[in-house]
């Protein structure tokens, strides 16, 4: 998203956000590299090896998209046609979360009537954005993608009474740092290092938090749902 703070951030060539740009950028290649493995994880399972490819591809593709946004110069006309695709690109972090979650633990109408809503929501928000993108770009977008993303409270409620609550942690803190990260940007504040580090940075510092605990709880839940022969691993390990 770009920055709704006054503040100036400098650049250094080849990136206009410096901090914004580079940050996403590595977060990119460390996805990329991380997600081979983590399809791995999923193989035995067509639907889960669908579910998991959804999931990698939509961080890797966030973070690249904003990477890229965030070094060109404003006013030129690549950074306006990545601004667009870096709002997009939130819709499509969203659901592929959702996919990846659901994808390994869900069947029936919890998988497919929660990621037919989740995906439908998001044709509705990416039509919205780029019709009237001037409206949706703003708070009321923001309100949208919040919207969604805390959706995802029924399904930590029902996976903590499958799991335990304590296992599911990482998912409620992933969505505590999104939601105080574009807070935060929307109010303009904390200017930590004027001219580097401000609300924007902010915020993407909280992105990579976010998306760090829901990949390490992916993860997990891959290790933990392995199709082995031998009995399963107890769920109650997802706690430890």
């Amino acid at each position: 998203m770009s920055s709704m703070s006054g503040d100036v951030i400098r650049a250094i060539p080849g990136f206009c956000q410096p901090v914004s740009s580079l940050s996403h950028l590595a977060g990119a290649v460390i996805a990329v590299a991380a997600g081979l493995p983590l399809v791995k994880l999923a193989r035995g399972c067509p639907h889960r090896v669908l579910a998991i490819r959804v999931y990698v591809s939509c961080v890797v593709a966030m973070l690249a998209v904003s990477g890229l946004y965030h070094s060109f110069e404003r006013g030129c006309s690549a950074r306006i046609v990545m601004q667009r695709m870096d709002y997009f690109a939130i819709w499509f972090l969203i659901a592929g979360t959702f996919t990846g979650i659901h994808g390994i633990m869900f069947e029936g109408r919890w998988r497919r009537g929660v990621l037919t809503f989740t995906w439908g929501y998001v044709a509705v928000g990416v039509s919205l954005q780029a019709i009237w993108f001037n409206v949706f770009s703003g708070v009321p977008g923001l309100v949208l993608y919040l919207g969604l993303g805390w959706v995802g409270v029924v399904s930590i409620v029902k996976l903590g009474r499958r799991l335990g609550y304590r296992a599911v942690r990482p998912i409620w803190l992933a969505g505590v740092a999104y939601s105080a990260g574009a807070i935060l940007e929307a109010t303009g504040h904390p200017v930590v290092f004027r001219g580097w580090v401000g609300p924007h940075e902010v915020f993407h510092t909280a992105v990579i938090i976010g998306v760090a605990l829901h990949w390490s709880f992916v993860r997990k839940l891959l290790l933990l749902n392995l199709p082995v022969a031998s009995e399963p691993v107890p769920l109650s390990a997802m706690a430890a």
